[in-house]
């Protein structure tokens, strides 16, 4: 009782330095408490599979993720480490119940996926489920969405306006930290959804595969023989390899390109490192704060030692002090973690539930020892003074050896403000490169530029619902596609022309996009024949000098264009080809600017008459390209966020030197007043002391934030510049705080009566 005593009578005396020393602790543990939660939940992605350990990824050549159809069964027949194997795809597809259609993500799959995963069915047999292949199989909350307090058993639903299925049996929902979800599980053998290589009239399908091992089964040996059981296609080659991965890091695994819930791991691993580097600064700050208090008690170490308080007790008071600091600051932290965490759901776009912390021995663990640490450590200074020193010294402030400290404390407040500076340099890097691929031009005019997905089924209405929508006012120009800027889904690849992105159109889709043709001509309207045109990349892949009667894939070369962004940033402008053909995934519209609301809804209503029982949605070209370097921003917000809190804990940290500095020089600025000097000397003599430490912090971050950088952009075909100028911008905002921060000190000091200052001691 008396050490909270004499604890809470210090924490009065010394109110406004024992509030900073708090609430930049709490304020800088709430930010890591809310970040580690979220990446706790990231890391508890597939935890609830049981025997996660024994399911392995089938990946094919190149990291490839298609895998042949029949390769399933071949694999569980000749292999006999295999227990079983599911092929899947996953795909999102309208469902038609009645009057009413709904969106759902539907596994395309076999009855092999109930074998490999622990699904739980809540009614129906998942014993020969798909013997009938127009069963289906619907989780428990898409029963509740499409047939409310019916009983769906027996009842019928529509996939994608195709198939007409039975829903056979009921499942409880995939858990939300699953990578596998789903509403709907259908056959294969349906083929709404599947991947398909073809050379003239033959065919290869494709799948992802999974498959689970028996528990003695070494994966390697398996991973070994899977070359030679795997069937042949048309495109496979000598040295094609295939390869056995790890389900169970299968979450930030994203070397293959599937359909599985995937991590952001780049953002992820900038939070990593972002929450190590907070909670570093945030321990450096406290330590450097609560040894510049305890030279305020010096008097009061003294007296202990008069009244004859021993070694190990003066040690364990300074111990349990420090020990409840924490406990308060961490209070305090989660409190306000509860308040902040809305910011951080909104910025990542998933929940964040601060008792996922409690979930990991190995979080419970690390966070006891931080906190045995940051208990110790700022105690062992003052304990050591007061061991040392005698007490008639302390009584009276006369404590040598002062200068190591100073210079230790000065060390934590450099690497604060280096790595306050770093953080900065890559928030302007980070904020630029997002700006300058906004406003990149991308070769074609997005302006008002919509464009509104529509289902393949809906082709044979695709002239019908063009020709409604250029009858809108509202509308400058509309076409259809298969394949728009930014959503390219077919690839033609030969020796001849090399790997070549293709679009499917007419004639409408050069004049609503804006790209005017440089050479030849356009497509006819109503022209049957297969004609293309080809962008200059093409043109040069091909090693053509001229494209007059040519021809590419079998379609003739009429026309090319100048090379435009069909693709993101990150890739340099590919070969692409725009085929004349009926293709369908997607309508764009160019909607005059006086009216676009109106237009839209003209829009709306004109897809729906046209399309009765088809999902109408739309997004404007400029959101959609934007949306593309989601993740960048994403980065960018979290910089911003650890920019601000990191730059908060170095200024409170350099307050903290800043104090224990004029305090300890009182002496030296009472004499220099006496001999004349002034006030604003005074204080650039001290200020000058404190601008030397964050050049050296801004030499040691240009060099450490210029290489994070730079490789950062390498991702990026089309990037900003590394300018001098963010560097040196970074430094001058850096100084600029940190001469805020201690002018008013050193300003006090400066006006401080001379006979006063030559009393303090």
């Amino acid at each position: 009782m008396n050490v909270l005593k004499f604890y809470f009578r210090n924490l009065v005396r010394h109110k406004v330095f024992s509030a900073i020393t708090i609430g930049s602790f709490a304020v800088s543990l709430a930010v890591v408490v809310v970040l580690a939660s979220f990446l706790a939940s990231e890391f508890g992605y597939d935890k609830h599979i049981e025997d996660v350990d024994l399911i392995y990824r089938v990946a094919g050549p190149g990291n490839e993720a298609g895998i042949p159809e029949d390769s399933r069964k071949l694999l569980v027949d000749n292999i006999p480490e295999i227990e079983s194997a599911t092929n899947y795809l996953i795909s999102g597809e309208p469902v038609i119940y009645g009057e009413s259609t709904v969106n759902a993500w539907v596994i395309h799959s076999d009855g092999g996926l109930f074998s490999v995963f622990p699904i739980r069915f809540i009614s129906g047999d998942p014993e020969g489920i798909f013997d009938v292949r127009h069963n289906v199989v619907i989780t428990e909350n898409f029963a509740r969405r499409v047939f409310g307090d019916e009983d769906p058993l027996g009842r019928q639903i529509n996939i994608s306006h195709r198939e007409d299925v039975t829903v056979a049996a009921i499942i409880s929902d995939f858990p939300e930290k699953s990578t596998l979800k789903g509403n709907i599980i259908c056959h294969t053998d349906l083929k709404i959804r599947y991947w398909r290589n073809c050379y003239n009239d033959e065919c290869d399908d494709f799948y992802r595969l999974l498959v689970k091992l028996h528990p003695m089964a070494d994966w390697k040996e398996v991973s070994n023989k899977i070359f030679g059981v795997i069937p042949k296609t048309m495109h496979s080659a000598e040295d094609d390899i295939y390869s056995l991965l790890p389900y169970k890091n299968v979450y930030f695994d994203t070397t293959l390109h599937d359909d599985l819930a995937h991590a952001n791991i780049k953002l992820i691993r900038l939070l990593v490192w972002l929450t190590i580097i907070l909670l570093f600064l945030a321990v450096f700050n406290y330590v450097n704060l609560s040894i510049a208090q305890s030279l305020t008690r010096l008097r009061e170490f003294g007296m202990k030692k008069v009244l004859g308080l021993g070694r190990l007790s003066l040690t364990l008071q300074f111990m349990k002090e420090a020990f409840i600091t924490v406990l308060i600051s961490l209070g305090i932290a989660v409190y306000l973690g509860i308040f902040i965490k809305p910011v951080f759901e909104e910025m990542f776009g998933k929940a964040i539930h601060l008792q996922d912390l409690l979930g990991s021995p190995l979080i419970i663990l690390s966070g006891i020892m931080i906190l045995i640490v940051i208990s110790v450590v700022p105690a062992l200074y003052p304990a050591g003074i007061a061991l040392r020193v005698k007490a008639r010294d302390l009584m009276c402030r006369r404590v040598s050896g002062k200068k190591g400290s100073y210079t230790f404390r000065k060390t934590l407040n450099v690497i604060q403000f280096a790595v306050s500076i770093a953080i900065l340099v890559s928030l302007f890097v980070i904020s630029r490169q997002i700006n300058y691929v906004r406003n990149m031009d991308f070769g074609f005019s997005t302006e008002q530029l919509v464009r509104v997905p529509i289902h393949w089924q809906a082709g044979e209405k695709a002239g019908i619902l063009i020709d409604a929508m250029n009858s809108i006012p509202g509308i400058v120009s509309a076409c259809h596609s298969h394949g728009t800027p930014g959503g390219i889904w077919n690839h033609s690849v030969n020796p001849e022309h090399g790997r070549v992105s293709v679009i499917s159109s007419d004639h409408r889709f050069l004049p609503t996009f804006g790209i005017p043709v440089v050479e030849g001509r356009n497509f006819f309207p109503g022209e049957s024949k297969e004609v293309c045109l080809i962008n200059r990349k093409a043109m040069i892949q091909s090693e053509w000098e001229y494209f007059e009667g040519k021809s590419m894939f079998g379609f003739e070369v009429v026309g090319l264009v100048d090379d435009f962004h069909f693709q993101d940033l990150y890739h340099e402008i590919g070969a692409l080809m725009i085929a004349n053909g009926d293709g369908l995934s997607h309508i764009t519209v160019r909607i005059d600017p006086r009216d676009v609301p109106a237009t839209i809804n003209q829009v709306k209503k004109t897809f729906l008459e046209v399309l009765p029982g088809y999902e109408f949605s739309f997004q404007f070209y400029d959101e959609y390209l934007g949306g593309m370097y989601q993740q960048e921003e994403r980065r960018a917000s979290s910089l911003k966020i650890v920019a601000l809190i990191a730059l908060f804990i170095s200024s409170v940290g350099l307050y903290g030197l800043a104090d224990f500095s004029t305090k300890s020089r009182i002496k030296e600025i009472g004499i220099r007043k006496v001999n004349g000097a002034k006030v604003w000397e005074v204080m650039k003599m001290l200020n000058l002391d404190f601008v030397k430490w964050v050049v050296i912090a801004f030499i040691i971050a240009t060099p450490v934030a210029w290489y994070s950088m730079n490789r950062w952009l390498q991702s990026f075909a089309y990037k900003t510049e590394l300018s001098w100028w963010i560097f040196a911008l970074a430094g001058l905002l850096a100084m600029g705080i940190a001469l805020l921060t201690v002018s008013w000190q050193t300003w006090r000091a400066a006006r401080r009566n001379p006979v006063e200052a030559l009393r303090y001691e």
